[in-house]
């Protein structure tokens, strides 16, 4: 019996070996593979140098193909022998549909997304940049759907961006349209965008401590990643610039596509904020008491306060401001209405004196209306009875010359500032007005308009709009 289970346990053993020297195998091949075709791309891209070298092996069980979270490319060797034995350069177009997603900052947005959707919108835009490139080491996978889908697209936007993309397939394709798409489109695995996995998979119990405390960790470990990642696009666009020559002009595209992911989305609420004034409210304190009070309790009773609350309180709130819209020809009406009514939603937040003035100025290249609103009911009705007036050229000046005139018949008398809402270019003043002045471009692609120094300049998307994002 005991010759029985010692043999046993030999076969075992020797099966175990021969596992263990197979799965040694299987990952050295297909690290060679992986880094055949990181040399490739080198040599065909060499402006994704910073970007190809970010990226270590890492085996995983149960990836599908590749896939990323921004941190390492995790693969599957059997997956990879595959599509090496069917087409040497089938791993390359991976690889670079991979890494596009890193450059992209695809994976750091898909926690607040639809999985369904974003994932075909960044496959889509992943494989449009691909597919602008003339790269003889990739392969080819041009039909007449996927020419169909572009062109349809491009009737549309004038950039593609995972988050254009995303709206656009929502509104024009069908679920079973998405689906086929799916199948056209799809790169790489995208699974570990949505959990927080590490590349061990016993990591978190490693780190220990808190959920809430691991999960500011993963937070700030995904802060990092998304900077990294944004230095590495910056580098990308400024090895374009370099070698765009011998690119033929064909990097064009990109460089949009990386400008416009890459961009830092300004905070419209908190820019709100700076144009607020502190102002003591009639209004219960419950965070601060008098201490007045306070004393003579510990004095009369000896370790016996009295806490009486404040009657006024501190806030910040807007007292006068001016919002003036361009209603040129070229700005949409649907946009500027969901502009106002985010701007709404923002002031609705208690950001209100009891005699606040807000001045709605509409302004082409002429003043064409001038409203005074003193409180939300009135903003209200004036939302919901909007109408753009005018549909001329744009001229800014108009509204300043206008804001003068207000002040000198002292209808504002302590102006903070002044948001301009447009969609294009126009005639700036020359001279600096006393107050601060933003302008609002809306950007259905990136802008070099050139404002005055003295002014601030805000790109906000549409689709950011329509989502109520800004």
């Amino acid at each position: 019996m005991k010759k029985k289970e010692t043999g046993k346990e030999e076969k075992y053993t020797e099966t175990k070996k021969k596992e263990e020297n197979s799965e040694e195998k299987e990952e050295k091949i297909a690290r060679k593979i992986l880094t055949q075709a990181r040399n490739e791309l080198y040599l065909e891209m060499p402006f994704l140098d910073c970007a190809l070298g970010e990226l270590a092996f890492v085996r995983k069980k149960g990836i599908c193909g590749i896939g990323t979270d921004g941190t390492a490319i995790f693969y599957h060797p059997k997956d990879l022998f595959l599509w090496y034995q069917r087409e040497e350069s089938e791993v390359n177009r991976r690889y670079l549909h991979l890494l596009f997603h890193g450059i992209f900052l695809h994976w750091h947005q898909a926690q607040s997304r639809d999985p369904f959707w974003w994932n075909l919108a960044c496959d889509f835009a992943a494989e449009f940049a691909i597919d602008q490139l003339s790269v003889r080491k990739i392969s080819e996978r041009k039909s007449k759907k996927r020419e169909g889908w572009y062109s349809l697209f491009c009737t549309h936007q004038k950039t593609v961006t995972a988050e254009k993309a995303e709206v656009w397939l929502r509104e024009h394709v069908t679920r079973e349209e998405a689906e086929e798409m799916r199948c056209e489109f799809c790169g790489d695995d995208h699974t570990l965008w949505y959990c927080a996995e590490t590349h061990e998979e016993d990591e978190a119990g490693k780190r220990g401590g808190s959920e809430s405390g691991r999960h500011a960790q993963d937070q700030g470990e995904s802060e990092e990643q998304k900077k990294k990642w944004r230095q590495i696009g910056q580098k990308v666009i400024l090895s374009l610039e370099m070698f765009s020559k011998e690119a033929g002009g064909q990097t064009g595209n990109l460089k949009m596509q990386i400008r416009q992911a890459n961009r830092k989305k300004y905070d419209y609420r908190n820019f709100l904020k700076k144009f607020m004034a502190i102002r003591e409210q009639m209004k219960i304190d419950i965070d601060s008491f008098d201490y007045g009070f306070y004393q003579y309790g510990m004095a009369l009773y000896g370790n016996i306060p009295i806490v009486e609350p404040l009657e006024y309180k501190e806030e910040k709130k807007l007292e006068e401001f001016v919002i003036a819209i361009d209603t040129s020809a070229s700005c949409s009406r649907g946009l500027i209405e969901k502009f106002l009514g985010e701007t709404m939603a923002i002031l609705e937040q208690g950001n209100f004196f009891g005699a606040m003035r807000l001045f709605m100025i509409q302004c082409d290249n002429e003043i064409q209306e001038e409203v005074c609103v003193t409180d939300e009911k009135s903003f209200r009705e004036y939302l919901e009875h909007f109408e753009a007036k005018g549909l001329g050229g744009t001229d800014f000046r108009p509204v300043f010359s206008n804001i003068e005139r207000l002040r000198a018949e002292k209808k504002l008398k302590n102006l903070k500032g002044m948001i301009y809402f447009t969609d294009g270019y126009g005639v700036f003043p020359k001279k600096k007005p006393d107050y601060e002045v933003a302008f609002v471009f809306l950007a259905e692609e990136p802008k070099d308009v050139e404002v005055p120094v003295w002014a601030i300049k805000i790109l906000i998307e549409a689709q950011d709009l329509r989502r109520g994002e800004i």
